[in-house]
C-alpha cells in the first residue's frame, strides 16, 4: 500500500523509498514485497526499511508520510479499511500472489482438531462470522506451504542487501 495521494503507479516506482514492514520474520509483512521486487532489485532496492511492528502500525507509519510503501496482508487490510481511519488516506498499488495462511498447529493426529474447529466456525452466528470474514475452514496438506519456503529463498536474496537499512519506531504508541 501507498498514500492515497502519491502519483507512482508501480512498485519500481519506489526504488529508494521508505518501506515500512512488520519485522524481517513476516511473509506477507517483509518477505513478500522482497520476493517482488527481486526481479527489478540490484542490491537494496528500497532506501530505508521502519520496523512498524506490525500491519496496522505499517498502514499508519504510510498515511502518516513517515514511509512511503508498505505490504500488507489481504485479511489485515480489509480489517483495517473497516476499523483504521488511516486506512481511508492509503491506497493498493499492487498485489502478490495468494499463499496460505497460518496453519494451526495441532497434534499428531489433526483430525479431531480439525473437526472441532470446522464445526465451532460452522456453528457461528453471521453477525459474528461475517465481519471476521470468515466463511469455513480449510484442510490443507503441508505440502501446500512448500511455496513459502520457496519465495522465502528468493526473498532472502534480496531481503541480505537491506538488512543495514533497518530503522525501528511505530506510530502506534
Amino acid at each position: 500500500v501507498v498514500r492515497a495521494d502519491d502519483p507512482r503507479g508501480g512498485l519500481q516506482d519506489f526504488q529508494g523509498a521508505t518501506l515500512a514492514i512488520n519485522g524481517t520474520d513476516s511473509q506477507s509483512g517483509f518477505q513478500a514485497i522482497m520476493q517482488a521486487v527481486h526481479p527489478i532489485a540490484e542490491g537494496a532496492f528500497f532506501g530505508r526499511l521502519l520496523v512498524s511492528g506490525g500491519h496496522a502500525a505499517s498502514i499508519v507509519s504510510v498515511a502518516r508520510g513517515m514511509a512511503e510503501i508498505a505490504a500488507i496482508d489481504a485479511v489485515s487490510w480489509r480489517l483495517a479499511t473497516a476499523h483504521l481511519p488511516e486506512a481511508q488516506n492509503v491506497r493498493v498499488l499492487a498485489m502478490t500472489s495468494p499463499v496460505p495462511g497460518l496453519p494451526y498447529i495441532t497434534a499428531m493426529d489433526p483430525g479431531p482438531v480439525a473437526d472441532a474447529v470446522a464445526e465451532g466456525i460452522a456453528a457461528l452466528d453471521p453477525a459474528v462470522k461475517v465481519p471476521l470474514g470468515l466463511t469455513g475452514f480449510v484442510r490443507t496438506h503441508p505440502r501446500g506451504y512448500e511455496i513459502l519456503a520457496r519465495r522465502a529463498a528468493e526473498a532472502a536474496k534480496t531481503s541480505h542487501a537491506h538488512r543495514a537499512l533497518i530503522a525501528t519506531s511505530s506510530p502506534m504508541g
